[in-house]
């Protein structure tokens, strides 16, 4: 029986550390994770540069298509990338990763692909669309500010995992930055709450996806563009199901007249490269590193947006973003050095592993471990009585037998030796 695993709460606090001690500890069983090499470390930054700068130009492209190019479309427009990032994918993936592509095939099942590529898949999906519905009724200054929340959603989906409440410290860190996110709403001009919950919707899309992927890539082992080729159908497929029911058939004439082709084929390109990044960042780091880091980003957008797009920013929207900024820096780098690592997805088996925040003589058995314990010592004590009764069984027959042995014996002698009846 394979153990289940969960995100503890010092963990999370953890990741996104520079603690060399815990870089070597985190990368022993995984070398390809070894913080500690400087070559590793520069790619690393690198690539999370990349990242930010490609998350954030896509973000104020897709915001200008919205706005000044009057496609307000987010379905058709994820269904355009991803079906060029479907192809694209597979292709490269053919032609770079021949090796990895079939023993992708060779290994996958419908159980390990309903469980572990479908699952990634409607939340990559989500938490996209998600992202770009917020867009259609928010300034991406405030979708930005919102975002800071997303730390505070995986906070209590890892106490609901943990069945513990987080720490002092952790719980202090959380109502500082909802503080802040909550000051922020409250100077918000142009406040929808669609937009809002939309945006709340897709955090949590967001985290699930990160967390998934993470262990996609990492504890089961698949390369990041045998990945991308098997998430974006699905991503795809989600798209063009959904843009009929909520956005009609209009929007197919008019791409090219509003867009242009060039815009598109930039955007698709952008799309892209933007994640192939974000997988390779994902298979060589913590998923939970984007999380944090991308608080960076989230700044880049504020400015951007008010210098590109126009963007109105009140001093209300400022002290509360920089009070939930403050808190997702103290969330990153406060940990102290005798902390515990973070989990590790090390690729120790083909079968899906879930974290586990407590020893296992400690934590709380679910109902199958129970039941499964259960029928185990009822087989155990079923076992003890029947080799209990073949030892009785025996023990009889023994004595039965050494009762007519002794019977015999005892006629053997009435015959030898008859019995007198005085001296």
């Amino acid at each position: 029986m394979h153990h289940t695993k969960q995100l503890s709460h010092s963990s999370i606090l953890f990741i996104g550390t520079t603690n060399p001690s815990h870089s070597n500890e985190l990368s022993s069983n995984n070398p390809e994770l070894n913080s500690s090499d400087p070559a590793h470390a520069n790619r690393s930054s690198l690539t999370l540069i990349v990242t930010i700068t490609l998350s954030a130009s896509l973000t104020l492209l897709n915001k200008s298509i919205y706005t000044t190019f009057q496609f307000p479309y987010p379905f058709y427009l994820l269904a355009l990338h991803f079906a060029s990032i479907s192809l694209t994918s597979r292709i490269v993936a053919k032609t770079f990763r021949p090796a990895e592509l079939d023993a992708y095939h060779e290994r996958v099942t419908w159980r390990f692909w309903s469980r572990n590529v479908l699952t990634v898949g409607l939340a990559y999906g989500s938490a996209i669309l998600c992202s770009n519905l917020a867009y259609l009724s928010l300034s991406v200054s405030f979708v930005q500010m919102l975002k800071a929340f997303t730390p505070v959603i995986l906070v209590i989906a890892t106490a609901f995992l943990d069945h513990r409440l987080p720490p002092m410290r952790t719980a202090l860190v959380v109502m500082t930055i909802s503080s802040g996110v909550a000051i922020a709403a409250y100077g918000e001009i142009q406040f929808v709450l669609i937009g809002v919950l939309f945006q709340l919707a897709g955090s949590l899309a967001e985290v699930a996806r990160l967390i998934a992927t993470q262990r996609l890539l990492q504890d089961l082992s698949v390369d990041p563009l045998v990945a991308l080729s098997a998430l974006s159908p699905i991503c795809f497929s989600m798209a063009l199901v959904l843009a009929p029911i909520f956005e009609g058939s209009e929007p197919i004439f008019l791409m090219v007249p509003r867009m242009g082709i060039p815009l598109i084929i930039g955007s698709i390109l952008l799309a892209l490269a933007l994640n192939i990044v974000v997988l390779f960042l994902v298979s060589s780091t913590n998923a939970l590193v984007l999380t944090l880091a991308g608080i960076v980003k989230d700044i880049c957008l504020i400015l951007g947006s008010v210098v590109f797009l126009g963007s109105h920013v009140t001093t209300t929207q400022v002290l509360g973003y920089s009070l939930a900024a403050s808190g997702l820096v103290y969330f990153k780098f406060s940990v102290p050095p005798g902390s515990p690592k973070p989990p590790n997805w090390s690729p120790r088996s083909n079968e899906a592993r879930r974290y586990e925040a407590l020893p296992l003589n400690e934590r709380v058995l679910s109902a199958a471990e129970k039941f499964n314990s259960t029928v185990g010592g009822f087989e155990q004590t079923a076992g003890q009585a029947r080799r209990i009764s073949v030892a009785n069984s025996s023990e009889r027959q023994g004595h039965e037998e050494s009762q007519q042995v002794c019977q015999q014996s005892s006629e053997l002698l009435r015959h030898i030796c008859p019995p007198t009846h005085g001296y």
